[in-house]
């Protein structure tokens, strides 16, 4: 009979057996032929339970991670919602410290506007008091004198109108005099002042006033100068004549713009190659970043309208010149690079200084003999006061000896 082996791992099932054989997971005998089978499925069923506890295990932990960062979340959004709160109420509390600063700082003023509209007015009450007070010891005493001096009263009262009189006269005559002089000073400073206004404006829109098509035609009436309507690029056409024979072409953009643009200057390039023209000027008063009177770009000249017909003079000139010694393009290239070299180089640029600088110190003048009159005029509103507060004393004691003085 075939040896029996306990059982691996009884779970207490009831099972049903063939013979004599006993099954491992209820603690019968079983025979050795079967052991092995039993054992192999007892691990196969071994290694799935062990899987789907695994899986459950992870599942659990899958949640509880997911949870754990759903909390997680939920209290960060609690805690930024907090600190926003927060925020606002610090907000609110310093608007609300402000506007209270702001009412009490208003409270405070109207108080002391008050009080001083208090005193102010008290002021005029006593003084108001003490000129009824005067008058009527004036009437009584008056009245005390009327019978015994009446004929000397009416004699001083008319010597008093008289004397008054004249003094108002002489007074008005010599305020309406002051007065003249001191509109005609103020009309000169305000004229001197628009003088320098000009003089300033002048210097930062510079050439702003020239008319290039009209200079054109003036300086060279020979050329042919043409007048183009477009909206952008050349809006002149200038053909270089010399003994009738065409010598070159230049196009301008003579148009005001109040900005630099750097499309200005492409679309003038364009027409220039469209033209066959030998220069391009671009006439502005706006010039970019580092650049200023005269700059030059894709071989394009961009110029203060107040330059441009200086540099015209010379450019043309070199147009005749070439012409006249027949160059061929090549050296035409060359001297025009060389050409444009000279204008935008540091010894044209210092030429222009020059002539900046004379004009800066002749403006510079102009502020010093301000300066000069400025100190004529203090002196002379120093005196002006002197000479009302002298009037006014004069009329006070006058005042006082007639009677008429709000105080004795």
């Amino acid at each position: 009979m075939a040896s029996l082996q306990p059982a691996l791992h009884p779970d207490g099932a009831v099972h049903v057996h063939a013979g004599d054989e006993v099954c491992p997971y209820c603690e019968q005998p079983i025979s050795n032929e079967r052991a092995g089978e039993i054992r192999a499925r007892f691990e196969a069923d071994t290694l799935k339970q062990t899987a789907a506890l695994q899986a459950r295990m992870e599942e659990q932990f899958k949640e509880a991670r997911e949870q754990i960062e759903a909390d997680n979340k939920a209290a960060t959004q609690k805690i930024l919602q907090d600190h926003v709160a927060v925020i606002e109420q610090i907000k609110s509390d310093a608007l609300a410290r402000e506007n209270a600063a702001r009412a009490a700082a208003k409270q405070a003023a109207e108080d002391e506007m008050k009080q001083k509209l208090e005193a102010i007015v008290a002021q005029q009450e006593a003084t108001t008091l003490r000129a009824v007070q005067a008058e009527r010891e004036k009437s009584e005493a008056m009245a005390a004198l009327a019978k015994v001096k009446a004929d000397q009263e009416t004699t001083i009262a008319a010597r008093t109108d008289e004397v008054r009189t004249a003094m108002e006269q002489k007074n008005s005559e010599n305020i309406a005099t002051l007065t003249v002089k001191h509109a005609t000073d103020m009309a000169k400073i305000s004229e001197q002042m628009s003088a320098m206004q000009r003089r300033l404006d002048a210097e930062e829109a510079e050439g702003a006033d020239v008319k290039l098509l009209e200079e054109l035609k003036k300086r060279y009436p020979k050329d042919e100068i043409t007048a183009l309507n477009k909206s952008s690029g050349a809006d002149i056409i200038h053909v270089v004549k010399h003994n009738n024979k065409v010598c070159g072409k230049i196009v301008y953009d003579s148009r005001n713009r109040n900005g630099w643009q750097a499309s200005f200057v492409t679309k003038l390039r364009e027409d220039m190659v469209s033209e066959k023209a030998d220069h391009a000027f671009l006439t502005t008063s706006k010039f970019p970043t580092g650049a200023r009177q005269v700059h030059g770009v894709e071989g394009v000249i961009a110029a203060n309208p107040a330059r441009v017909m200086a540099i015209v003079g010379i450019v043309r000139e070199e147009i005749v010149r070439f012409h006249t010694l027949r160059l061929s393009e090549e050296d035409r290239s060359q001297k025009t690079a060389k050409l444009y070299d000279f204008i935008v180089s540091e010894g044209f640029a210092k030429l222009l200084g020059s002539v900046e600088g004379n004009d800066e110190k002749l403006l510079q003048l102009d502020v010093d003999e301000k300066k000069a009159h400025d100190k004529v005029w203090e002196k002379r509103g120093i005196l002006l006061k002197s000479s009302q507060k002298l009037h006014a004393k004069l009329r006070e004691e006058i005042e006082c000896i007639i009677g008429t003085s709000e105080t004795d």
